[in-house]
């Protein structure tokens, strides 16, 4: 059988011989809402349209493929009227965005805009302000931006996350506005077994994430939280407050992107989508979600064309201190160092599966993260079956947001 999946730019057929296809799994498929209704149903508070605000609009950045744009088209013109906006993306961790993909997230109100617009550079820390402390004692910083504002509305998306459960939430502000050691201190508890995909009660990334709302004023918030399919189309928004609508997202979510399988596969080939695909750093959310897949001892291949490079590269300057992964594993992990997260869990699972990635990446570069590079998944799929004739392939699309559990 012939899999069409998406590599980069390109479509990559992928040749499965019919007798060792376990299957293709792939988000659930649901009609585009009409996104002019939604808006009218999802309207803005009365508060919005009276009297003079500084309001904040709080988006994605360029590395998630929550169309910002189409809400803002629509509500701009109508705030930019009767008060002063500024729009803040929050990077987190990431670049700043070029001024193309300024333009493309805020769209057609871009020129309007007139430059008052910013990212969060993590790494500045004159631009933030302590609110206080998490529970155990970490510090929390979030931008200046925040507290400039009378009201905040925040454009986010729900799908899965790999360690925090879900995007979308209060992650717009934890990780996205917030200085890089309340980060790195939030993803230190990224290491424990109870940060899966999906998983909020009880993950301690994800309980810590929400303490947030306990040092600032989550009233001033509206929020907007979009689901989207497979293709990047609207197939759910959801608005209110910054908990109600990311509850209400979240169910919705569990419902497209969590797929069951009734046993686990010799190999299973995952197609990580854009814009996920465009560094290395992206990778991650493409094995953790569909780890659980895989027999022990299997193999696990990665379509991924990582065209941008490495992206953030905390963790890979870190693997330079760790080339064999069980030197990580040894260590006792308390404080650590940014990125360590996602070398550590990526050490646990090279311990029970083999990793391969097909990218544009040079080979070391794959190497160095204890992946194994591929030139070619056909020609991998061919020498696997030529080896074990009943060799059980499972091809997993959109695996960036799909995640995988066997029944």
């Amino acid at each position: 059988m012939k899999v069409p999946l998406r590599y980069a730019d390109e479509e990559y057929e992928l040749d499965v011989p019919d007798k060792n296809l376990a299957g293709v799994i792939e988000p659930s498929k649901t009609e585009p809402v009409d996104l002019e209704d939604a808006i009218e149903k999802n309207r803005l508070p009365e508060r919005f349209n009276s009297g003079s605000l500084r309001i904040l609009i709080i988006i994605n950045d360029q590395y998630r493929s929550t169309p910002s744009h189409l809400i803002l088209n629509r509500i701009l013109p109508s705030l930019l009227d009767r008060h002063e906006v500024r729009i803040i993306v929050a990077t987190g961790l990431h670049d700043e965005p070029a001024m193309e993909e300024y333009e493309k997230l805020i769209g057609e109100n871009f020129e309007k805009m007139d430059r008052k617009f910013a990212w969060s550079n993590s790494r500045d820390y004159v631009s933030f302000r302590n609110v206080g402390f998490w529970p155990d004692g970490g510090e929390v910083y979030i931008h200046n931006y925040y507290f400039w504002a009378d009201d905040v509305i925040i454009i986010g998306s729900v799908e899965p996350h790999y360690f925090a459960g879900f995007t979308g939430g209060i992650k717009s502000i934890v990780p996205g506005l917030s200085y890089y050691r309340t980060i790195e201190h939030n993803h230190n508890k990224a290491v424990s077994v109870k940060s899966q995909p999906g998983v909020t009660e009880g993950n301690p990334v994800w309980e810590e994430l929400w303490k947030t709302l306990d040092l600032i004023d989550e009233k001033r918030i509206f929020s907007y939280q979009l689901v989207q399919d497979s293709e990047r189309n609207i197939i759910g928004l959801f608005s209110g407050s910054i908990r109600e609508s990311y509850f209400r997202a979240v169910k919705f979510c569990q419902d497209i992107y969590f797929k069951n399988t009734p046993q686990k596969c010799d190999l299973l080939v995952a197609e990580h989508s854009p814009p996920l695909d465009r560094n290395l750093y992206q990778l991650q959310k493409c094995f953790e979600n569909t780890k659980s897949g895989v027999k022990d001892g299997g193999t696990l291949l990665m379509l991924s064309g990582c065209r941008d490079g490495i992206g953030t590269r905390d963790f890979y300057d870190l693997a330079e201190k760790f080339p064999d992964p069980n030197d990580l594993l040894n260590q006792e992990i308390k404080r650590c160092d940014l990125g360590i997260h996602k070398l550590y869990r990526t050490a646990i699972l090279t311990n029970r599966v083999n990793l391969c990635l097909m990218s544009f990446l040079q080979e070391e570069a794959v190497r160095r993260i204890y992946i194994e590079p591929v030139a070619d998944a056909n020609e991998l799929v061919r020498s696997r079956v030529a080896a074990d004739g009943n060799l059980k392939i499972l091809v997993v699309k959109d695996a960036g947001h799909t995640v995988i559990n066997t029944e």
